[in-house]
């Protein structure tokens, strides 16, 4: 595990133990079907030799996946596309010369409804809220969620990489699936000298941030930029230059 994914599934796990008494942490001796916190029914195997971090009644805060899991992420309304594909057989017959028959099989593929799940990665760790849904975790497959409640439009995040969510479910951290639109927090003041209604392009396979009201905090320019660096002049941005906005519409690299 690298250590941003490190990092960052500590601070989020530090954030949910914060204050809670009895909390613990087991380390496995075996791979262990465990129930998450908040959880009615049903468990989640974890890692041998892994720790997973425990509440005070004993329930999974953070742990690391025994396997690949299908799980609903904080903000799971949001998720778009929410399906998995599965596989079946089905068998054939066809009509031969002589009015027999032969038979064989095919194989398909369909669609299943995954209930506004994401797979996460096994052998990489989560971090559950309060209501047991993931609000830090490694993408196993790609995942499409809409930006915020009220307005249209999705991203997209990049498997084998790190998404994590705001305690109301928009998404704080991800890696871009493909070159996406967005608008920088202090989008207003940018706009000035970018045009475009605020929006800037961000590349793909890059890092991406963002606020609870889904305006990016930092992110890497797909195309070259006119924004208003800190010191209130406007500087030229060029195509993959990391960028980070404050509210009042500056940047900085």
């Amino acid at each position: 595990m690298s250590r941003l994914r490190i990092a960052l599934l500590a601070f989020v796990l530090a954030l949910l133990l914060s204050g809670t008494a009895g909390a613990a942490t087991v380390t496995l001796t075996a791979d262990t079907e465990l129930h998450p916190a908040n959880w009615a029914t049903g468990t989640v195997k974890f890692k041998k030799d892994t720790q997973v971090a425990t509440n005070e009644y004993g329930e999974v805060v953070s742990g690391v996946l025994a396997r690949d899991t299908s799980l609903r992420p904080a903000g799971w309304q949001r998720v778009m596309f929410a399906f998995t594909m599965e596989s079946g057989y089905a068998p054939v017959t066809s009509s031969v010369s002589g009015g027999g028959f032969s038979y064989g099989g095919g194989s398909y593929s369909y669609a299943v409804p995954a209930e506004k799940h994401l797979q996460f990665k096994g052998g990489q760790a989560v971090t559950f809220n309060a209501q047991g849904e993931v609000v830090a975790g490694t993408l196993d497959k790609p995942a499409h969620i809409r930006l915020v409640d009220d307005k249209q439009g999705f991203v997209s995040y990049r498997e084998d990489t790190v998404l994590s969510f705001h305690a109301n479910g928009v998404v704080a951290a991800g890696t871009l699936h493909g070159d996406t639109w967005l608008r920088p927090t202090g989008w207003q003041e940018i706009m000035a000298a970018n045009g475009g209604a605020g929006f800037l392009k961000f590349k793909k396979g890059t890092a991406i941030s963002f606020t609870d009201s889904g305006l990016v905090t930092a992110g890497t320019l797909a195309v070259e930029a006119k924004l208003k660096a800190e010191g209130q002049y406007v500087r030229i941005y060029p195509a993959g230059t990391a960028v980070r906005f404050t509210a009042k519409g500056e940047a900085a690299p």
